[in-house]
């Protein structure tokens, strides 16, 4: 995967990759974050049942971020942006009966400004519904 962002809020390049392990993988993308809309599609394929788990990596080059420098317009109380920021994640994710998928995900991210105390860990939940138009 690779992203090109150009605009207002968010300048940035990313890339990365994931690799998926298991049983009836589905003809898809992997799981995915919300805004990562491709991890939605090809879901001509998908097995009844699978399991499987993954592991991802991405790397970014920030080069505007307003949510962190403030306002674009006039000077605004803002931190400083790092620029090289890293995530890693890994989970597991099971479908059953073709209609529903339960993700568990831990995601590791660097530090996205000075003076971040720490870099961030958090883990998701996604419960998705499929139908077919």
């Amino acid at each position: 995967e690779v992203s090109l962002v150009l605009g207002t809020a968010d300048v940035y390049a990313e890339a990365g990759g994931t690799m998926r392990f298991g049983w009836q993988l589905p003809d898809d993308f992997g799981p995915g974050r919300l805004r990562h809309v491709q991890a939605y599609t090809g879901l001509n394929r998908m097995p009844a049942w699978s399991a499987y788990t993954f592991a991802s990596a991405a790397g970014k080059l920030v080069a505007r971020n307003i949510t962190i420098e403030g306002d674009t317009w006039r000077d605004s109380p803002g931190a400083t942006l790092v620029h090289q920021v890293g995530e890693l994640s890994a989970g597991v994710s099971f479908i059953h009966f073709n209609f529903v998928q339960l993700t568990w995900a831990l995601h590791y991210r660097t530090r996205e400004f000075d003076p971040q105390p720490d870099n961030h860990m958090y883990g998701t939940w996604s419960l998705m519904f499929f139908w077919k138009w």
